[in-house]
């Protein structure tokens, strides 16, 4: 499964953000396409 994500929201407001979970090379294309939105973060 390329993505997986938490259905609760972190935050208020402008400061809300949700944590997903995906593969490597997807979460690549996103950051790529869109650096300010996406942040890749290791999972242990």
């Amino acid at each position: 499964m390329p993505l997986v994500a938490s259905p609760e929201w972190f935050g208020d407001g402008w400061m809300a953000y949700h944590q997903v979970l995906v593969r490597l090379d997807l979460a690549e294309f996103l950051v790529e396409a869109s650096p300010r939105d996406f942040v890749i973060k290791a999972v242990n």
